[in-house]
């Protein structure tokens, strides 16, 4: 994990539950989550122990800010609250994560004092949307709405049916995760922005016909695809599809009667889909309520294959449910464009419509799952062979992969499939 890191749950209105979270992750998680010591001056409330703040006058705190001991010194409804810089330090030295609620305002001042800093907006669903708020919690929700998510490493939907148990573990995955990995991925708030002006660019063209490669990818996936629903889709199940382009599994696989939604992070493409419902989204970042869907299928997941994207994923998955995605091999992405993060779709007219792909190791992308909560994962590899005996006509991508690589065709891993469960 590293020093210098400061989680800081800048997001989520009075009420969202942060405090309960956080409480769960330092009580049961002590091993990698602490919170760091604060002041405050107002009293103490009935029941209320000194586990978070020190208790102190409004003289005593101004002298401490005076003599730069604070991160941050903050005067909320009358009262001061602030965060000993020595008591952030101590748990880096630890090892540990600090992590505590702090408001956005703060952004700029703990980003300058801790670059690492993560920041992170707790969302709430699961309330009744006409839920009266007055006072403090009104004003808290005014504020919050109008906050711009893509200011915010990590953005976590607090589901208020759940337990705090459940939220808390969720939350948890997600933040630590984040912190592991986030030297592999992009800003998912930069990925969703190149793809949903490559795929609504490129949208009307998007078509097994006119895109070659990807429908040789199709055919190597169809197996894997049908063999899944096989397995693990029954009548009356619930089905989200990620990313389904035009919808080619939902065409080309044979289904039984289920709920089919579709969450498609474009208009453009989604208007060719049809599903029981259409989620417009980002698939890191929903309002879709926990444990939603028994079974849960992406084909080519590599534009949006982040950990954000995954830990939402399992966050809408049932227990028990299942995640079958598949994902270009390293093995054909390497031997074509080198260690490019993205991919580029040439339209008839010339233009270029750019989004990312990420591929990765089968060992790696084994162990980002389970970081991300999953369990009893699978994942194999689809060579070229299929495609030959298949006899259809082959992109030349694939095959300038093979000769770059000095393999045959029938040698060369193109997909790569996983299954996991929640």
């Amino acid at each position: 994990m590293g020093s210098e890191m400061c989680i800081r749950d800048r997001g989520g209105r009075s009420g969202v539950g942060k405090t309960s979270i956080i409480d769960f992750l330092v009580k049961n998680q002590g091993e990698r989550y602490a919170r760091p010591l604060s002041y405050t001056s107002r009293l103490k409330r009935n029941g209320e122990g000194c586990e978070e703040y020190n208790f102190i006058s409004e003289e005593k705190m101004i002298l401490m800010r005076d003599e730069g001991r604070f991160l941050n010194f903050d005067c909320v409804y009358g009262n001061y609250y602030a965060i000993a810089k020595k008591s952030i330090d101590v748990i880096n030295t630890e090892g540990k994560v600090p992590i505590k609620e702090i408001h956005p305002s703060n952004q700029a001042k703990i980003k300058l004092c801790y670059p690492n800093a993560v920041s992170v907006l707790i969302k709430e669903i699961g309330v009744n949307g006409e839920e009266k708020r007055i006072g403090r919690e009104k004003a808290d929700t005014e504020y919050y709405e109008n906050l711009n998510e893509d200011k915010f490493d990590v953005v976590f939907a607090n589901d208020k049916r759940l337990t705090v148990e459940e939220n808390a573990k969720e939350f948890g995955a997600r933040v630590y995760s984040y912190i592991k990995y986030r030297a592999y991925f992009p800003p998912i708030c930069d990925m969703d922005r190149l793809n949903r002006k490559g795929y609504a660019m490129i949208a009307e063209e998007f078509t097994e016909k006119k895109r070659v490669t990807t429908h040789n990818f199709h055919t190597l996936s169809a197996d894997f695809f049908q063999d899944s629903i096989n397995k693990f889709v029954y009548q009356g199940c619930k089905v989200l599809e990620v990313g389904p382009g035009r919808g080619w599994m939902r065409k080309t696989c044979s289904w039984p009667i289920v709920t089919y939604d579709v969450l498609e992070l474009t208009e453009e493409m989604a208007r060719f889909l049809d599903a029981n419902e259409k989620i417009i989204s980002s698939a890191a970042r929903t309002m879709i309520a926990s444990n939603k869907y028994q079974v849960e299928v992406c084909s080519l997941a590599d534009p949006y294959f982040h950990t954000e994207t995954l830990c939402e994923l399992h966050r809408i998955l049932a227990p028990g449910g299942v995640l079958a995605f598949t994902l270009p091999s390293v093995d054909w992405s390497e031997n074509l464009r080198g260690d490019e993060m993205t991919t580029t779709f040439i339209s008839e007219n010339g233009d270029k419509a750019v989004t990312y792909s990420l591929v990765f190791e089968a060992e790696k992308i084994v162990e980002i799952l389970q970081d991300c909560g999953f369990k009893e994962i699978k994942v194999n590899e689809i060579t070229g062979k299929k495609l030959m005996e298949k006899n259809e006509y082959i992109s030349p991508a694939i095959t300038m992969a093979a000769e770059n690589k000095k393999c045959k065709l029938d040698e060369l891993k193109i997909i790569t499939t996983v299954i996991c469960k929640k």
